[in-house]
């Protein structure tokens, strides 16, 4: 008896539990405001008549938000934690100023992005893009692995990926990048090793370019192993 007893005074007590506060964790890009906005009339509700997987659907048509978990707890408080998506590169779609996310989606480019991401790098000659879902595009499977292992290759780079400032994808293996005040076109291709033909540019710009100047070059060709 003693035991039912207490069973009942706590089912009791969890519906006398009001949500005293939201509060949000992982959000670094997404502004406070656009979140608290979704959940606009959780607080002064009762804990158990919020459906949390209605919330958390409701989070995912943010589209910056990767995951979302949401969890009632006892004393009052709503939680909810998110994980956003990476932001790896910035490009012009359908007329439309873009973000590229290490999925391949892409998302509408804000100010936050670029104050939070600063230096990422341009992408051109993006041609096609299928629907995701929830308003948003997602890059063919092709385009989507050369830019992430172009990037990748960048990032591992001794400095190429701080003179390197947009990649040009072109049909017929023939991707190329330009670097900050040259006009030259340092051809990539599609495939193969990136870190390497990096290194190439990386040895070239340091060897040819510095001496001879930014402007002797229409192409230089980065595509042949042991050779420029």
């Amino acid at each position: 008896a003693g035991l039912a007893g207490l069973a009942y005074y706590a089912s009791h007590w969890k519906k006398e539990i009001v949500v005293r506060e939201v509060v949000i964790e992982g959000a670094r890009v997404i502004p406070r405001s656009e979140l608290v906005s979704e959940l606009n009339g959780c607080v002064g509700r009762n804990l158990q008549d919020i459906d949390v997987s209605e919330l958390r659907e409701r989070l995912l048509g943010i589209p910056y938000l990767r995951k979302v978990s949401v969890s009632r707890e006892l004393n009052g408080i709503l939680r909810v934690r998110v994980v956003e998506r990476e932001p790896i590169a910035l490009t012009l779609f359908m007329g439309n100023r873009m973000v590229i996310d290490d999925e391949g989606l892409l998302l509408p480019e804000t100010r936050g992005v670029t104050a939070f991401f600063p230096g990422l790098i341009r992408i051109s000659g993006i041609a096609h893009a299928s629907d995701y879902g929830r308003g948003v595009k997602k890059l063919t499977a092709r385009d989507s692995t050369q830019i992430r292992d172009l990037i990748g290759a960048l990032r591992l780079s001794e400095y190429a990926g701080l003179l390197i400032n947009e990649i040009h994808l072109v049909a017929g293996g023939m991707t190329y990048c330009t670097a900050k005040g040259s006009p030259t076109r340092f051809i990539l291709g599609s495939e193969g090793n990136f870190k390497e033909k990096l290194k190439k540019f990386e040895i070239f710009w340091q060897k040819v370019v510095s001496k001879k100047g930014l402007d002797h070059f229409d192409a230089v060709d980065l595509r042949f192993r042991d050779r420029v």
